[in-house]
Protein backbone atom coordinates (compact mmCIF):
# COMPACT_ATOMS: atom_id res chain seq x y z
CA UNK A 1 0.00 0.00 0.00
CA UNK A 2 2.68 2.63 0.86
CA UNK A 3 4.39 1.87 -2.46
CA UNK A 4 1.16 2.55 -4.41
CA UNK A 5 0.58 5.81 -2.55
CA UNK A 6 4.10 6.91 -3.38
CA UNK A 7 3.56 6.27 -7.08
CA UNK A 8 0.37 8.31 -7.04
CA UNK A 9 2.29 11.30 -5.75
CA UNK A 10 5.00 10.96 -8.41
CA UNK A 11 3.87 13.76 -10.72
CA UNK A 12 6.26 15.65 -12.96
CA UNK A 13 6.09 18.49 -15.45
CA UNK A 14 8.52 18.35 -18.36
CA UNK A 15 8.91 21.33 -20.71
CA UNK A 16 11.03 21.35 -23.86
CA UNK A 17 11.78 24.60 -25.70
CA UNK A 18 15.14 23.62 -27.18
CA UNK A 19 13.83 23.37 -30.76
CA UNK A 20 13.17 26.76 -32.40
CA UNK A 21 10.13 25.54 -34.33
CA UNK A 22 8.13 23.82 -31.61
CA UNK A 23 7.82 23.76 -27.83
CA UNK A 24 6.12 21.04 -25.81
CA UNK A 25 5.02 20.55 -22.22
CA UNK A 26 3.70 17.43 -20.52
CA UNK A 27 2.29 16.48 -17.15
CA UNK A 28 3.24 12.93 -16.18
CA UNK A 29 1.63 11.07 -13.31
CA UNK A 30 3.13 7.78 -12.12
CA UNK A 31 4.94 7.42 -15.44
CA UNK A 32 1.77 7.96 -17.49
CA UNK A 33 0.99 10.94 -19.68
CA UNK A 34 -1.81 12.98 -18.11
CA UNK A 35 -1.76 16.07 -20.33
CA UNK A 36 0.30 17.42 -23.21
CA UNK A 37 0.46 20.79 -24.94
CA UNK A 38 2.43 21.69 -28.07
CA UNK A 39 3.06 25.22 -29.34
CA UNK A 40 4.42 26.45 -32.67
CA UNK A 41 7.13 28.89 -31.61
CA UNK A 42 7.48 30.43 -35.06
CA UNK A 43 3.81 31.34 -35.33
CA UNK A 44 2.07 31.47 -31.97
CA UNK A 45 -1.70 31.46 -32.05
CA UNK A 46 -3.90 34.35 -30.98
CA UNK A 47 -6.24 32.47 -28.63
CA UNK A 48 -6.45 34.21 -25.27
CA UNK A 49 -5.05 37.48 -26.57
CA UNK A 50 -7.06 40.62 -25.79
CA UNK A 51 -7.40 43.47 -28.29
CA UNK A 52 -9.04 46.81 -28.80
CA UNK A 53 -11.27 46.27 -31.82
CA UNK A 54 -13.48 48.44 -33.99
CA UNK A 55 -16.73 47.20 -35.51
CA UNK A 56 -16.35 47.23 -39.29
CA UNK A 57 -19.70 45.73 -40.28
CA UNK A 58 -22.81 44.46 -38.52
CA UNK A 59 -24.49 41.52 -40.27
CA UNK A 60 -27.95 40.75 -38.80
CA UNK A 61 -28.37 37.82 -41.21
CA UNK A 62 -25.29 36.17 -39.69
CA UNK A 63 -26.17 37.32 -36.17
CA UNK A 64 -22.64 38.66 -35.89
CA UNK A 65 -20.35 41.62 -36.47
CA UNK A 66 -16.99 41.81 -38.20
CA UNK A 67 -14.36 43.52 -36.10
CA UNK A 68 -10.99 45.00 -37.06
CA UNK A 69 -8.63 44.10 -34.22
CA UNK A 70 -5.13 43.60 -35.58
CA UNK A 71 -5.36 40.15 -37.13
CA UNK A 72 -4.73 39.39 -40.80
CA UNK A 73 -8.51 39.30 -41.33
CA UNK A 74 -11.41 40.93 -39.53
CA UNK A 75 -12.58 38.93 -36.54
CA UNK A 76 -16.04 37.35 -36.23
CA UNK A 77 -17.99 38.47 -33.14
CA UNK A 78 -21.31 36.61 -32.70
CA UNK A 79 -24.11 38.69 -31.20
CA UNK A 80 -24.41 36.28 -28.26
CA UNK A 81 -20.72 36.93 -27.46
CA UNK A 82 -21.27 40.68 -27.25
CA UNK A 83 -20.96 42.12 -23.73
CA UNK A 84 -21.92 45.84 -23.63
CA UNK A 85 -19.57 46.28 -20.65
CA UNK A 86 -16.64 45.81 -23.03
CA UNK A 87 -17.55 48.89 -25.09
CA UNK A 88 -14.87 51.57 -24.93
CA UNK A 89 -16.58 54.19 -27.08
CA UNK A 90 -19.28 54.39 -29.71
CA UNK A 91 -20.69 56.77 -32.24
CA UNK A 92 -23.95 58.40 -31.24
CA UNK A 93 -27.05 56.87 -32.72
CA UNK A 94 -29.00 59.11 -35.04
CA UNK A 95 -32.38 59.88 -33.53
CA UNK A 96 -35.42 61.76 -34.68
CA UNK A 97 -35.75 65.29 -33.40
CA UNK A 98 -36.90 65.19 -29.77
CA UNK A 99 -36.34 61.43 -29.47
CA UNK A 100 -34.47 60.43 -26.31
CA UNK A 101 -32.68 57.26 -25.36
CA UNK A 102 -34.88 55.06 -23.19
CA UNK A 103 -33.65 53.92 -19.81
CA UNK A 104 -32.73 50.24 -19.94
CA UNK A 105 -32.80 50.24 -23.74
CA UNK A 106 -31.02 47.16 -25.10
CA UNK A 107 -27.55 47.89 -26.45
CA UNK A 108 -26.78 46.71 -29.98
CA UNK A 109 -23.50 46.72 -31.86
CA UNK A 110 -23.00 49.53 -34.34
CA UNK A 111 -20.43 50.21 -37.03
CA UNK A 112 -17.58 52.26 -35.55
CA UNK A 113 -18.00 50.95 -32.00
CA UNK A 114 -14.67 50.52 -30.21
CA UNK A 115 -14.76 47.40 -28.08
CA UNK A 116 -12.43 45.15 -26.09
CA UNK A 117 -12.40 41.64 -27.56
CA UNK A 118 -10.65 38.34 -26.87
CA UNK A 119 -9.77 35.63 -29.38
CA UNK A 120 -11.46 32.28 -28.73
CA UNK A 121 -10.54 30.56 -32.02
CA UNK A 122 -7.54 31.25 -34.24
CA UNK A 123 -7.93 32.64 -37.73
CA UNK A 124 -7.48 30.31 -40.71
CA UNK A 125 -6.44 30.95 -44.32
CA UNK A 126 -10.11 31.37 -45.22
CA UNK A 127 -11.71 32.77 -42.07
CA UNK A 128 -10.96 35.40 -39.48
CA UNK A 129 -10.55 34.70 -35.78
CA UNK A 130 -13.63 34.11 -33.63
CA UNK A 131 -14.01 36.71 -30.89
CA UNK A 132 -15.86 37.32 -27.65
CA UNK A 133 -16.22 40.45 -25.54
CA UNK A 134 -16.95 38.42 -22.40
CA UNK A 135 -13.33 38.87 -21.41
CA UNK A 136 -11.68 36.36 -19.07
CA UNK A 137 -8.29 36.79 -17.40
CA UNK A 138 -6.65 33.81 -15.72
CA UNK A 139 -4.54 34.04 -12.60
CA UNK A 140 -2.95 31.25 -10.62
CA UNK A 141 -6.06 30.37 -8.62
CA UNK A 142 -8.89 32.37 -10.16
CA UNK A 143 -10.30 33.42 -13.51
CA UNK A 144 -11.86 36.89 -13.55
CA UNK A 145 -14.72 37.17 -16.06
CA UNK A 146 -16.44 40.27 -17.41
CA UNK A 147 -20.24 40.17 -17.48
CA UNK A 148 -20.57 37.11 -15.23
CA UNK A 149 -22.33 37.99 -11.98
CA UNK A 150 -21.80 34.61 -10.37
CA UNK A 151 -18.97 32.44 -9.10
CA UNK A 152 -17.98 28.99 -10.23
CA UNK A 153 -15.69 26.14 -9.27
CA UNK A 154 -13.59 24.14 -11.73
CA UNK A 155 -15.33 20.91 -12.75
CA UNK A 156 -12.05 19.10 -12.14
CA UNK A 157 -12.54 19.74 -8.41
CA UNK A 158 -15.05 16.99 -7.67
CA UNK A 159 -14.91 16.65 -3.89
CA UNK A 160 -18.15 18.30 -2.72
CA UNK A 161 -16.70 19.18 0.68
CA UNK A 162 -13.81 21.02 -0.99
CA UNK A 163 -16.19 22.74 -3.40
CA UNK A 164 -18.37 23.97 -0.54
CA UNK A 165 -15.32 25.30 1.32
CA UNK A 166 -14.19 27.15 -1.82
CA UNK A 167 -17.65 28.69 -2.31
CA UNK A 168 -17.51 29.96 1.26
CA UNK A 169 -14.09 31.54 0.67
CA UNK A 170 -15.11 33.14 -2.63
CA UNK A 171 -18.10 34.81 -0.95
CA UNK A 172 -15.62 36.76 1.19
CA UNK A 173 -13.85 38.25 -1.84
CA UNK A 174 -14.43 41.80 -3.06
CA UNK A 175 -15.37 40.95 -6.63
CA UNK A 176 -15.89 43.97 -8.93
CA UNK A 177 -19.42 44.83 -9.98
CA UNK A 178 -20.53 43.14 -13.21
CA UNK A 179 -17.74 40.58 -12.93
CA UNK A 180 -17.48 37.06 -11.62
CA UNK A 181 -14.79 34.53 -10.78
CA UNK A 182 -14.13 30.87 -11.35
CA UNK A 183 -11.86 28.97 -8.97
CA UNK A 184 -9.29 27.06 -11.01
CA UNK A 185 -8.12 23.52 -10.27
CA UNK A 186 -4.95 24.94 -8.70
CA UNK A 187 -7.16 26.69 -6.15
CA UNK A 188 -8.40 23.44 -4.60
CA UNK A 189 -5.99 23.78 -1.68
CA UNK A 190 -5.79 27.56 -1.76
CA UNK A 191 -6.30 29.78 1.26
CA UNK A 192 -8.38 32.94 1.44
CA UNK A 193 -5.24 35.10 1.45
CA UNK A 194 -4.10 33.40 -1.77
CA UNK A 195 -7.42 34.16 -3.46
CA UNK A 196 -7.38 37.77 -2.27
CA UNK A 197 -3.85 38.26 -3.58
CA UNK A 198 -4.72 36.65 -6.92
CA UNK A 199 -7.90 38.69 -7.29
CA UNK A 200 -6.05 41.91 -6.49
CA UNK A 201 -3.56 41.14 -9.26
CA UNK A 202 -6.36 40.31 -11.73
CA UNK A 203 -8.27 43.51 -10.93
CA UNK A 204 -5.12 45.56 -11.44
CA UNK A 205 -4.54 43.74 -14.71
CA UNK A 206 -8.09 44.47 -15.93
CA UNK A 207 -7.78 48.13 -14.96
CA UNK A 208 -4.55 48.44 -16.94
CA UNK A 209 -6.23 46.83 -19.96
CA UNK A 210 -9.19 49.22 -19.91
CA UNK A 211 -6.90 52.21 -19.34
CA UNK A 212 -4.75 51.25 -22.31
CA UNK A 213 -7.87 50.70 -24.46
CA UNK A 214 -9.09 54.23 -23.75
CA UNK A 215 -5.70 55.71 -24.60
CA UNK A 216 -5.18 53.84 -27.89
CA UNK A 217 -6.00 55.65 -31.11
CA UNK A 218 -6.91 52.54 -33.09
CA UNK A 219 -7.26 48.74 -32.97
CA UNK A 220 -4.36 46.79 -31.51
CA UNK A 221 -3.24 44.35 -28.87
CA UNK A 222 -3.93 45.03 -25.20
CA UNK A 223 -2.68 41.76 -23.70
CA UNK A 224 -0.85 38.73 -25.11
CA UNK A 225 -1.42 35.31 -23.59
CA UNK A 226 1.59 34.03 -21.65
CA UNK A 227 4.32 31.84 -23.13
CA UNK A 228 4.02 28.05 -22.91
CA UNK A 229 6.34 27.70 -19.89
CA UNK A 230 4.49 30.20 -17.69
CA UNK A 231 1.06 29.21 -18.96
CA UNK A 232 1.57 25.47 -18.43
CA UNK A 233 2.91 25.96 -14.91
CA UNK A 234 0.05 28.34 -14.13
CA UNK A 235 -2.50 25.80 -15.35
CA UNK A 236 -1.05 22.48 -14.18
CA UNK A 237 1.38 22.98 -11.31
CA UNK A 238 0.01 22.05 -7.90
CA UNK A 239 1.59 20.88 -4.61
CA UNK A 240 1.38 17.28 -5.86
CA UNK A 241 3.98 17.96 -8.56
CA UNK A 242 7.35 16.74 -7.27
CA UNK A 243 9.60 17.81 -10.13
CA UNK A 244 9.68 20.38 -12.95
CA UNK A 245 12.25 19.73 -15.69
CA UNK A 246 13.17 22.17 -18.49
CA UNK A 247 15.87 22.00 -21.16
CA UNK A 248 16.88 25.61 -21.86
CA UNK A 249 18.17 28.50 -19.79
CA UNK A 250 15.36 30.76 -21.02
CA UNK A 251 12.71 28.25 -19.92
CA UNK A 252 14.48 27.88 -16.57
CA UNK A 253 14.38 31.64 -15.99
CA UNK A 254 10.66 31.80 -16.83
CA UNK A 255 9.89 28.85 -14.57
CA UNK A 256 11.96 30.38 -11.79
CA UNK A 257 10.00 33.63 -12.10
CA UNK A 258 6.76 31.65 -11.80
CA UNK A 259 7.90 29.95 -8.59
CA UNK A 260 9.19 33.19 -7.09
CA UNK A 261 5.70 34.66 -7.42
CA UNK A 262 3.40 31.72 -6.73
CA UNK A 263 5.35 29.07 -4.82
CA UNK A 264 8.68 30.42 -3.51
CA UNK A 265 9.04 27.58 -1.02
CA UNK A 266 8.95 25.02 -3.86
CA UNK A 267 11.75 26.41 -6.05
CA UNK A 268 13.94 23.42 -5.25
CA UNK A 269 11.78 21.10 -7.40
CA UNK A 270 12.90 23.03 -10.50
Amino acid sequence: MPEVAKRKEDRKILISTIFPEEAAAVLVSSGKLEYMEVENQLERGLVGNIYLGEVENVEPALQAAFVTFGGKRNGFLPFDEFCPLALVSRKKKRRRKGEKEKTGEKVYLRRGDRIIVQVTKDESPMKGAVLTSYISIAGRYLVLMLGMKKTGISKRIQDEEVREKLRSQVEKLSIPENMGVIVRTAGAGGKLKDFRSDLKMLKTHWQSITKKAKEMEGPGILYAEQDLVTRFLRDYYDPGVTRVIVDTEEAYQRAQSFFQIYAPSKKEIL
